[in-house]
């Protein structure tokens, strides 16, 4: 079976997050051994500390079973924070970019990209803030809050895993636009792996296929069909034909994970697993009233879809993107971009438990860039007593000609820790940065418990801000 998710063996010795490896251990491991001494170097080697991850076969030979979760955590360790890989793209990289060859095509991209990060006052900030906030989280809102309620309230196994397979068709649904232009860019892929005749029956079979909105039931219905019952199948009698099980049947397989998305958020299903749901009593004593075939309307009304709809800076960033990775800007600001990405999707992980936000901002002519991680479930306890519950908070910026800063907050009950580094050469200064910091805990009815100022302190790792990261090693131990 073709090795869909890529997932490589890591070597033995970097299970370490700081990716250090004990060459003296290698070196002598290396050394040939003599059939008499070849027990006795074996129970050394499993004495050694530095294989203690390790287990061995039948013969005595080492293994490595590292988890897909132990090498998010190492490649986490390794990677630079995006406050300064964005930084520098922000303030130094985008005003180069106007000036490449190709600056008939990035001018416009740059220059309305910076336009779109600019703030006018601080209620343009916190408009911006709370932007990102909608579009990274889908499931907020009054509505979401009563399906969790019903799904920990309720004794019925059924109930639970309806709501958990609605919550995945929503998702599908809302992501169905995205999922499309997947596909288109799969099969365009398949097409480079094809002979000619071939590729223009697949053209053909591609111009059936509408794109468009993913809540269109009717244009869900019509793909899907056109997808499983034409395409797919030349796809499968062309591979057999050809013997190719290379990068064909790859982007084969991608295409076909794709389509069971796609129909998974088929909006009428969405609308019948709903009024399933509706059947139950403990989903009557919160929904009482609420018709199934709304629910497509009410979804589009969210916070989510209203925001992800606009233009915001996101999507003007992402075009920035793929014109530099096409080599449009010189292979140095190609590196840093791929970097960057890299970054992205790190954090984007489903290892990552916590809600992750980047914000360029531009005000009063000084360029921006905060990168926070929020767990807003922090020590919270599992009789869900609301007093008990607090949030983590960790944002690292940097403020242009300034220097860079790291915040680190923990609010309960009312009260807020918190811990802020500074720049060494504001340390003069620190008398008006607690000042300013009550006054802004003030306006907003809050105060501090402690308040810690620091000058010139190496950055928070992000796995001291948030041990649950490392402690998740003792829940999930897998490897595909």
């Amino acid at each position: 079976m073709s090795n869909v998710l890529k997932v490589t063996t890591s070597v033995s010795d970097y299970n370490r997050v700081d990716g250090s490896k004990n060459l003296a251990d290698n070196a002598e491991k290396l050394r040939m051994q003599n059939p008499a001494a070849l027990t006795q170097a074996q129970d050394v080697e499993r004495d050694n500390p530095s294989t203690k991850n390790g287990q061995y076969d039948e013969q005595g030979a080492l293994k490595d079973y590292s988890s897909n979760l132990s090498q998010f955590i190492q490649k986490m360790g390794k990677m630079t924070p995006m406050a300064q890989t964005f930084s520098k793209l922000l303030f130094e990289n985008l005003d180069f970019l106007i000036g490449t060859e190709n600056k008939e095509t990035m001018t416009p991209a740059v220059t309305k990209f910076l336009s779109m990060i600019q703030a006018e006052d601080m209620e343009s900030v916190l408009s911006a803030l709370k932007s990102q906030v909608n579009q990274s989280v889908r499931y907020k809102g009054v509505f979401f809050d009563v399906m969790r309620r019903i799904f920990h309230e309720t004794d019925s196994v059924e109930l639970k895993g309806k709501i958990l397979d609605f919550m995945r068709r929503c998702t599908d649904m809302q992501s169905g636009e995205h999922i499309m232009e997947n596909i288109r860019n799969d099969l365009k892929t398949t097409e480079n792996y094809m002979f000619q005749s071939a590729k223009g029956r697949l053209q053909n079979l591609m111009e059936k296929l509408q794109f468009g909105s993913a809540l269109t039931n009717g244009d869900v219905a019509h793909n899907v069909k056109v997808l499983k019952e034409e395409i797919l199948p030349f796809l499968n009698e062309y591979i057999t034909k050809t013997h190719d099980r290379g990068p064909l049947r790859d982007a084969a397989a991608r295409l076909a994970a794709n389509i069971a998305r796609y129909e998974n958020g088929d909006g009428d299903k969405v609308k019948e697993l709903f009024k399933q749901i509706l059947d139950f009593g403990t989903s009557q004593k919160y929904l009482k009233g609420m018709e199934s075939d709304r629910i497509i309307d009410f979804l589009k009304q969210t916070d989510f879809e209203k925001t992800i709809a606009k233009d915001t800076w996101n999507d003007q960033f992402l075009q920035i993107v793929k014109e530099t990775m096409s080599g449009k800007a010189g292979l140095d600001s190609k590196a840093v971009f791929q970097d960057f990405m890299q970054s992205v999707l790190l954090n984007e992980s489903v290892f990552m438990p916590m809600l992750h936000i980047m914000l360029p901002i531009e005000y009063e002519g000084t360029k921006l860039f905060s990168e926070m991680w929020i767990d807003p479930d922090a020590e919270n306890s599992q009789s869900g007593s609301m007093k008990e519950r607090a949030v983590k908070l960790l944002v690292k910026f940097e403020i242009q000609d300034v220097g860079f800063f790291d915040l680190y907050l923990l609010y309960k009950d009312g009260k807020v820790e918190m811990q802020l580094d500074y720049p060494e050469e504001l340390k003069a200064d620190q008398k008006e940065i607690r000042e300013q910091m009550n006054q802004i805990m003030a306006r907003n009815g809050l105060s501090f418990s402690s308040l810690v100022l620091e000058k010139g302190m190496p950055p928070i790792p992000l796995f001291e801000a948030f041990p649950k990261l490392l402690e998740r090693k003792n829940t999930i131990n897998v490897k595909i």
